[in-house]
């Protein structure tokens, strides 16, 4: 019995560098047998302050919105009220991820729904704000991988298709229903002590520190440096050790 964290992230392009506009994230327990009591991070990006920390946006991934449901577009591009800023919504994750992985000693791993992308795209995010990512690299993680790997049934969808959170939760039950097919062969514990792919920086050639290094200083509105204040007085609550 060990924790995960699902991770699904809504993107206006598919590059590494793409701009981000939702976090979904929930921690669970992998003992199938174990209700699905999985903690929640959702969070709404304002595409202004997105592109302004270097996220990119294209056309064909707009276009790809465009034919989706007006739900899941209303959730992305018209709910200002909810929104916050790139840096924020980081240090909100970062605050959330401690908080409820903190009571493992080891990896926590990290799911996301392909080797190049979510995982990837959010790590990108951290490094363009100069913000250590919270999770190790060998955490890493790729859903896509393990689900074309086990003829699982995928669990019945509730919620909207492309809302970050509502596919989190979904990949979240078709994980745990992978894993208790696995676990009557006996192969579970493999599977969590290894990872499927390699990891994300090798995946894509990308150097996650060192390629901000020579960028000018990240300039902070008031608002930001408020929230950061905020965020930081959290994360210090559960030490940094995990960064």
């Amino acid at each position: 019995m060990s924790l995960h964290c699902m991770l699904d992230l809504e993107t206006l392009s598919t590059v590494p560098d793409a701009a981000v506009v939702a976090v979904g994230a929930v921690i669970f327990e992998s003992a199938p047998e174990l209700p699905a009591d999985a903690k929640r991070f959702y969070s709404l990006v304002r595409l202004e302050s997105a592109m302004r920390t270097g996220g990119i946006v294209d056309a064909a991934t707009i276009a790809w919105w465009m034919n989706k449901s007006d739900e899941a577009r209303k959730e992305v591009f018209f709910n200002q009220e909810k929104e916050q800023t790139m840096r924020k919504a980081l240090y909100d994750f970062s605050e959330w991820y401690l908080r409820h992985t903190r009571r493992n000693t080891a990896a926590i791993p990290l799911w996301g729904n392909g080797a190049d992308f979510d995982n990837v795209v959010l790590r990108r995010a951290y490094a363009r704000q100069e913000i250590p990512a919270p999770w190790e690299h060998k955490s890493n993680r790729c859903f896509r991988t393990v689900k074309n790997l086990f003829s699982v049934p995928e669990p019945e969808r509730t919620g909207v298709h492309h809302n970050a959170l509502d596919d989190a939760m979904h990949q979240m039950a078709w994980l745990r229903g992978i894993f208790a097919a696995m676990q009557a062969g006996g192969a579970v514990a493999e599977l969590a002590a290894h990872p499927l792919e390699p990891e994300p920086a090798r995946v894509m050639g990308v150097q996650q520190h060192s390629e901000v290094s020579d960028k000018p200083p990240v300039v902070l509105t008031p608002e930001e440096q408020a929230a950061e204040a905020d965020a930081l007085a959290m994360i210090n609550d559960f030490g940094t050790s995990s960064f």
